[in-house]
C-alpha cells in the first residue's frame, strides 16, 4: 500500500509578522478539506476581475475536483491559477493551485461516483462533461494544490504547507 506524502510545513508571514503560536499538523488541514461540504472557488476573468462562487466537490490526493459552468470554465482557460477556500473564517483552510479540465472518461466516471455518493446526486457522464436533467451539463475541473494555508481560531497558528516540496 502506498502512503501519501505530507507537504513541507513552514510558517507564513501574516499581517507583516511571523506567527507566534504552534504550527498546525498537515492532518488538521487534510481532514477539513476531505470533510467539507461547500468549497469557495475563486478565479479571475481575462480582465483580472475576481469571480468567487461556492461549489460542491471533493478533496483527495492534494487536489480538489468540481463541476462548473461556462463562466468559471472560461476564467480557468484564461488563467488556471485558482484559490479554493473553506467556509469558516475561524478555522481557515485556503488552497492555492493550478486548474485543468478533466476529459478522460474514466476520471469523469470516478468524479461522478464520488460526487453522487457525497451529495446524493444523480450526475452522469455526458461526453466530456457531467450533468443531470435538472442542472444541465458542466465541465469537471481539477485544482492541483501548490500551497495550502491554514489557521485555527487565530492567525498565531498560521501554517503553510508547500505541496510542490513534499517530505
Amino acid at each position: 500500500m502506498m502512503t501519501e506524502l505530507a507537504p513541507l510545513t513552514s510558517r507564513p508571514r501574516m499581517f507583516g509578522r511571523e506567527p507566534t503560536g504552534p504550527s498546525l499538523p498537515w492532518s488538521w488541514a487534510d481532514e477539513r478539506l476531505r470533510e467539507a461540504r461547500n468549497y469557495w472557488v475563486t478565479t479571475a476573468s481575462r480582465s483580472g476581475r475576481p469571480h468567487a462562487r461556492p461549489f460542491w466537490g471533493s478533496w483527495a490526493g492534494m487536489s480538489f475536483e468540481f463541476s462548473t459552468g461556462p463562466r468559471t470554465l472560461a476564467n480557468i482557460r484564461t488563467n488556471p491559477q485558482v484559490t479554493v477556500h473553506l467556509e469558516s473564517g475561524s478555522d481557515v483552510v485556503i488552497v492555492e493551485g493550478d486548474a485543468d479540465v478533466i476529459l478522460q472518461p474514466a476520471r469523469l466516471q470516478d468524479f461522478v461516483e464520488t460526487y453522487n455518493s457525497r451529495y446524493d446526486g444523480c450526475l452522469e457522464v455526458r461526453g466530456h462533461q457531467v450533468g443531470d436533467d435538472v442542472h444541465g451539463n458542466g465541465a469537471v475541473v481539477v485544482v492541483r494544490a501548490v500551497a495550502i494555508y491554514g489557521w485555527a481560531q487565530s492567525v498565531e497558528t498560521a501554517t503553510r504547507w508547500d505541496v510542490t516540496s513534499q517530505t
